[in-house]
Order: C-alpha cells, then sequence, then structure tokens
C-alpha cells in the first residue's frame, strides 16, 4: 500500500512534535540546543492549532512527515530523518501545489537543502528579511511558485526538440520490443502547432497537434519532465493544444496512448476525452488505448 496524505488530529500531535524535533536537529544545524528548546513548546501549544495540518503516513500508520497550511502558503514542511531522500517531500509539496493550490512558502536561508528542494520545485525567491518573525537572526528567504508560461511554436525550437528526446527515451524503457512500431509514427517533422511550458526559465512540458482528418487534428508528443508531475502542467499544455485547435476551426482532437502509460490515461480521462476503437495503424494493437474529444463550442 502507498503512503496516504491525511488530515491530522489532535492525537498525532505528540507523534508531531517529536517528528518535528527529529527533523530539525537533522537539518538546521545553525540552530543552538537554547533555540530548539525555545521553540517546541510554541510549536506544540500554538503553531499546530494555528494551520491547516496534514501527516504522511505509511501503510502501518506511522507519521513519515507533516505539512501544515495557511491559506495560499506552507508554514511547515518536515520529513522523519529516517525518510529523508525518498520523495516523501515531494509528495507533500505535490499535495499542497496540486490540490491547496499553495504557491508561496517562506524558508531559512541557512537551511540549504531546503533552499535547493523548493528551487528545484519551481520556487524562487522573491525577498529576504534578516531576522525570522520572531525577530532572532536567522534570515527568512519568501519563495513563490513561478507561474506557467505557456509557449506556441513549430517543431523546430530547441526546447521542443529537448522535451520530445527525453520523452522518447521514456518510451523506450516502457515500450520494449513494440518501441520501434510507435516511434515510426512519431516524427517530429514538420510539426506546425506545438506548445512548450515554462516553470520560470525551465521547460517543464510540451506537446503539439497535427492534422488527422477533415475537422479533426491528432494530439501528440505529451510530456512533462519527472520533476514537474503532478503540478497541472499536462493539463494546461493540453488545454492550450485544443484552445489553438479551436480557434482555428477543429471540431475534435484524437489521440493514442499505451496501456503502460496509466497517467496519461487519467489525464485524458479527466480532460473529457472518450475511449474509442484504435484507428489507423493502432487497430489491432494490443497495448494501444485511443481516445477523442469534441471540442466544437455551439
Amino acid at each position: 500500500m502507498p503512503f496516504t496524505i491525511q488530515p491530522a488530529v489532535e492525537a498525532d500531535y505528540d507523534a508531531i512534535i517529536e517528528l518535528w524535533e527529529a527533523s530539525v536537529r537533522a537539518s538546521h544545524h545553525f540552530l543552538p540546543e537554547d533555540d530548539i528548546l525555545f521553540f517546541k513548546p510554541l510549536i506544540r501549544q500554538q503553531y499546530l492549532q494555528a494551520v491547516d495540518l496534514y501527516c504522511l503516513r505509511s501503510p502501518e500508520d506511522q507519521i513519515s512527515g507533516f505539512l501544515g497550511l495557511s491559506e495560499d502558503k506552507i508554514e511547515m514542511l518536515f520529513i522523519d530523518p529516517a525518510a529523508f531522500g525518498r520523495g516523501y517531500g515531494r509528495q507533500l509539496l505535490d499535495f499542497a501545489v496540486r490540490d491547496r493550490k499553495i504557491r508561496k512558502v517562506d524558508v531559512n536561508e541557512q537551511n540549504s537543502q531546503a533552499v535547493a528542494f523548493y528551487q528545484k520545485m519551481g520556487f524562487r525567491t522573491v525577498s529576504r528579511d534578516p531576522f525570522d518573525g520572531m525577530g532572532k537572526p536567522y534570515p527568512i528567504l519568501h519563495l513563490e511558485l513561478e507561474p506557467l508560461r505557456l509557449h506556441r511554436c513549430d517543431s523546430g525550437h530547441p526546447d521542443f526538440i529537448t522535451l520530445v528526446r527525453l520523452l522518447d527515451a521514456d518510451l523506450a524503457v516502457r515500450d520494449g520490443a513494440d518501441h520501434a512500431f510507435y516511434h515510426q509514427f512519431n516524427t517530429i517533422a514538420a510539426l506546425q502547432h506545438c506548445v512548450v511550458a515554462y516553470l520560470g526559465d525551465r521547460a517543464a512540458g510540451c506537446g503539439a497537434f497535427k492534422p488527422f482528418d477533415a475537422g479533426s487534428v491528432e494530439i501528440k508528443r505529451m510530456y512533462v519532465l519527472p520533476e514537474y508531475r503532478g503540478r497541472g502542467v499536462a493539463a494546461a499544455v493540453l488545454q492550450e493544444l485544443e484552445t489553438w485547435a479551436r480557434d482555428s476551426g477543429v471540431l475534435h482532437c484524437v489521440l493514442e496512448t499505451g496501456k503502460k502509460q496509466p497517467e496519461a490515461i487519467a489525464l485524458y480521462r479527466k480532460s473529457g476525452y472518450q475511449q474509442i476503437p484504435n484507428y489507423g495503424q493502432y487497430a489491432g494493437i494490443e497495448n494501444s488505448v485511443c481516445f477523442r474529444k469534441d471540442i466544437a463550442v455551439y
């Protein structure tokens, strides 16, 4: 069973504060003992009650991390040091961004690991305070999530080419012996309708469409970098492609994906695509799943 994120209850507070102390001692090396002892009762008696609090629970119901949110901001995110490096921080952050629409976080500047983690996940520093909220000399960086920017281009765009190469490498692993069959239909030569999604200056995802038949286009080359998945990038790219197609007079979008890409299938179903019989070269191909969506506005 996977780890799950659940709302915390007061009965969890003792375990949460123990985890907080262990995590701080493992990561906040700049904090002296006196300050750890100063903050601990404040967190237990005041801070936990002041936020929307969530726990990351193991299948054995052990708390491996916790998250505190207020409006559009992360107020606290801590992981059990025994579980560092396992992706649990990202799981909590993805939940905060995707499900709770969080955009901001404050980080101790001296906690270089946390700063690097949030920067890697698409946050940027917008301001700095030389003291923390208690007036102590621990500089605070105020970070905000980079807005998603969508750029229309053709298949000659270098960032689109780079992302497609990464997509092909991923598909080669997923498709195995079937990859050569699929690859022949995925050339990007002369694609005129491509979208690249950017978080900050980094190209995070892409997609494209090409003519299919009268009134229809085929969605192609959908991909998001692993570190940006779960943030709505693919959905935004797909929506932009549909808008572009609709504005060009297109009535329908069709697409093919593979059964070994369950996240793609889930995205298309959630985006209103209906499964149809496999078309064209994919007819009779066991691994292929085809979809269609009507995008015309009447």
